[in-house]
């Protein structure tokens, strides 16, 4: 049982990062100040990804800069950016 409780806490974590880190989903993320935006928190950027079929680009958008892999994306357009 003390075994047991380690690893399950690992394997929940591990879920835990996977859901809100696009880290992990995308190569590559470029941030920049969203223009004509308010608040000084949202960011527009370029979220690089690799697939088995080839490489991609698309739109996306965060609400502040954080490191890899814990930067939280609030938008993204698949399609071209």
């Amino acid at each position: 049982m003390l075994l047991a409780l380690p690893i399950f806490g690992s394997v929940i974590f591990f879920i835990y990062l996977v859901l809100i880190g696009p880290g992990f989903f995308y190569t590559d993320i470029q941030c920049q100040a969203a223009s004509g935006s308010s608040s000084a928190r949202r960011l527009d950027c370029s979220c690089r990804f690799e697939t088995v079929s080839g490489k991609g680009l698309v739109k996306c958008s965060a609400d502040e800069l954080a490191p890899l892999p814990l930067i939280r994306l609030v938008g993204e357009e698949w399609g071209t950016p």
